[in-house]
């Protein structure tokens, strides 16, 4: 008799077990397309204005700081699930860059997985791994036409927690092919009119671009871009001495790295694989891996 009441309440479990299964699974699937829905429609809305978003997301948006070239706006509230947060920069008139960028923050209890994401925008996304600093464990990037695609998903559940619509074209290199070849050790002269890269470094001539990312967190965001050359990396740090000044270079273990501010430019051998990774490996005749990056923080 008590073994077959046990037997009965064994199954009671697994039944309410399975139960609970199935409606947290409808659940995600319900949220992932909600997401999903939200992401075609910013999309679309291109390029971003405060009032499409603040409509998309089911929020408000209120400036929270401006620059020379970018207006930030954020939700002053909840937005609509499985959205917690949104954040938007639109660019200004000086700006070169164009449509806007548009962060989601998503809640990891819509259980939102990686499979869910490539099934529905594409079974071959580049993966990125980031810093060990970073709040996320991978991230998948979409290249559009219009520009980049990203999703963050969480250390550990690997849930998506972030989703960045960034429609904002990057700066270009000056050039994307390789400087002419010099003398080892002798850098090529550095004219500003090459270009510059986060307004404020020289553009290294004959850099192309590899790739980039945007790195988002609770106390500020970060975007870098990664660019590469055949020339050796004693030539590129003789180039940013002459058009920096030997006293900005501050020299680590194996890097040289220039800082204006939030914004910096550091320089690695690309063979040391000391620098951020975004799936993409430099070329075999690449032999110096430029990163350039900004920290943007929130104002109080």
């Amino acid at each position: 008799m008590k073994a077959a009441l046990l037997f009965v309440l064994l199954v009671l479990l697994v039944l309410v077990a399975a139960s609970r299964y199935r409606l947290v699974s409808s659940r995600g699937g319900q949220d992932a397309a909600a997401l999903f829905r939200v992401i075609e429609a910013l999309i679309r809305q291109r390029p971003f204005t405060v009032g499409a978003v603040s409509r998309i997301t089911q929020t408000t948006l209120r400036a929270l700081d401006s620059n020379q070239y970018f207006a930030t706006f954020v939700s002053d509230r909840a937005a609509g699930a499985p959205v917690r947060e949104v954040e938007l920069r639109i660019p200004t008139s000086a700006s070169s860059k164009k449509d806007g960028l548009a962060i989601l923050s998503v809640d990891a209890a819509a259980r939102i997985t990686p499979e869910a994401v490539t099934k529905h925008f594409g079974s071959r996304p580049d993966f990125s791994v980031p810093e060990p600093a970073a709040p996320y464990e991978f991230a998948y990037r979409y290249k559009q036409a219009w520009g980049d695609l990203s999703f963050e998903f969480a250390r550990g559940t690997r849930y998506l927690i972030a989703v960045a619509i960034d429609a904002i074209e990057s700066q270009p290199a000056a050039s994307t092919e390789s400087a002419p070849a010099t003398e080892q050790g002798t850098a090529p002269s550095p004219p500003r009119e090459g270009g510059e890269w986060l307004d404020v470094f020289a553009a290294y001539p004959g850099a192309r671009e590899l790739c980039s990312q945007h790195v988002s967190g609770n106390l500020m965001h970060i975007l870098w871009h990664a660019y590469v050359t055949r020339d050796i990396p004693e030539k590129v740090i003789a180039f940013y001495v002459q058009a920096e000044g030997q006293e900005h270079l501050e020299r680590e273990e194996n890097s040289v790295r220039l800082r204006h501010g939030d914004k910096v430019l550091s320089i690695h051998s690309a063979s040391a694989k000391d620098y951020p990774d975004c799936g993409k490996a430099p070329g075999p005749e690449e032999k110096t891996v430029i990163i350039v990056s900004q920290a943007i923080r929130p104002s109080k």
